[in-house]
């Protein structure tokens, strides 16, 4: 019996050290996990920052800077990714994945390049089925919808999809939507003490805002 307790009293303790989703709290991990944390924060966090700074640019060389926002989100993609893996986030993870095809339509129509409508509709039913796979899974993992970070990267994902429509159509709006992915996303870092990327999603949102007050349709000329 004492051998028992004692057991019992491990297992409790053990339990008690690591997190809702079975992953060990920021601050108790080992000393390697701790270092690619932070590894991950300053790649995710600096390039998406980047990524926004050159899509919010305008002026004659606007197809350049928005070429290269392009570029920087497709670097940020692996560290977003992995972090999200790793706390279990499903959704935002496979809308991550799933963006990369229209991060490389972007790019491509950025440096002069045309891109059927078939393609385009293509590519936006791949994201979809993406994130109605995260949904799923997500689901599954947490025994339903259950958490806030689910509401979290439900609320980043219908920012993007609908930001994205409204952008398509060269609506001011999709702007604002973009703004309610980056909150979300920094809301969803913020509860998940990843500190770094909260930042830098926060500091994206300004880059969206300014975005959003300097807007002005394509076939506006640059001054």
């Amino acid at each position: 019996l004492q051998n028992g307790g004692e057991y019992a009293v491990l297992a409790t303790a053990l339990q008690n050290s690591r997190g809702p989703t079975g992953w060990i709290p920021v601050g108790r991990e080992p000393e390697g996990e701790r270092a690619m944390d932070t590894l991950l924060q300053i790649w995710g966090g600096s390039t998406v920052v980047l990524n926004k700074v050159f899509l919010a640019k305008g002026g004659p060389n606007r197809q350049r800077w928005v070429a290269i926002g392009w570029m920087w989100f497709l670097a940020a993609m692996p560290a977003w990714l992995a972090i999200f893996i790793i706390h279990h986030d499903w959704i935002a993870a496979a809308l991550e994945a799933g963006a990369v095809p229209a991060a490389l339509i972007g790019l491509r129509t950025a440096r002069g390049g045309q891109t059927s409508t078939v393609w385009r509709r293509s590519v936006d039913g791949f994201t979809a089925v993406m994130v109605a796979l995260g949904l799923g899974y997500s689901a599954y993992d947490h025994g339903g919808i259950t958490s806030i970070t689910q509401l979290l990267e439900m609320a980043a994902v219908a920012g993007y999809l609908v930001g994205a429509n409204q952008m398509a159509k060269e609506k001011r709006s999709g702007w604002i939507w973009f703004g309610v992915m980056n909150a979300a996303t920094a809301l969803l870092m913020a509860v998940q003490a990843k500190w770094g990327m909260a930042a830098a999603q926060f500091v994206s949102l300004l880059f969206v805002l300014w975005g959003y007050v300097h807007w002005r349709p394509k076939s506006t000329p640059d001054p």
